[in-house]
């Protein structure tokens, strides 16, 4: 995908698309599913259509509907970095309510997923604070398939150990360690 901005949903298909998004017209979480996973391909095709309608396709968090467009885009869509960008707000709030759980569901590991990716490409910061946040709120077992599913990737990935990408890994897991030891002493 470019980064670029492109308008080229013809007016038309913006009717029908908003249309269905209102949830008198239609209340199925099937087609709220649809819009999360084609989010960042309505985002490449009319950047400003999908940034209006953000609220209407993922708000109120927490909500049936907008639940089902974030559990399909976090479980299903394709990660392009522009759009977890503008998404950050929403990544952020979604951690937020990772502790609110009482077991860890997939969602929550794929959201791990899509914040090791954004860590190691560098899209995110160690201090970041949707990546601190995380390391708070999720519940073990979410943290502990977050750190499997990066050294999975960097294994897949054969990274040198020269790389930016490695010495970015090798500082998260190095300050795992120290708040891992750090809250052992704390007990």
């Amino acid at each position: 995908y470019p980064d670029e901005r492109n308008t080229i949903l013809p007016t038309e298909v913006k009717i029908v698309l908003e249309k269905h998004l209102d949830p008198e017209v239609d209340p199925t979480e099937t087609t709220r599913s649809v819009y999360g996973y084609y989010y960042p391909t309505l985002y490449y095709l009319d950047k400003d259509w999908a940034i209006a309608n953000l609220g209407k396709i993922f708000r109120p968090f927490g909500d049936r509907l907008p639940m089902a467009a974030w559990r399909t885009y976090i479980g299903y869509a394709s990660l392009w970095i522009p759009v977890v960008k503008f998404l950050k707000p929403l990544y952020e709030e979604a951690v937020s309510h990772l502790n609110k759980n009482d077991k860890a569901e997939e969602t929550d590991n794929r959201l791990a997923e899509h914040l090791m990716v954004s860590y190691w490409r560098g899209d995110i910061g160690l201090e970041d604070k949707v990546l601190t946040e995380f390391y708070k709120n999720a519940p073990e077992t979410v943290r502990a398939h977050a750190v499997w599913f990066l050294w999975r990737s960097i294994e897949e990935a054969k990274l040198q150990k020269s790389s930016e990408e490695w010495r970015r890994v090798k500082l998260l897991w190095q300050q795992r360690l120290k708040d891992v030891k750090t809250s052992r002493s704390d007990e």
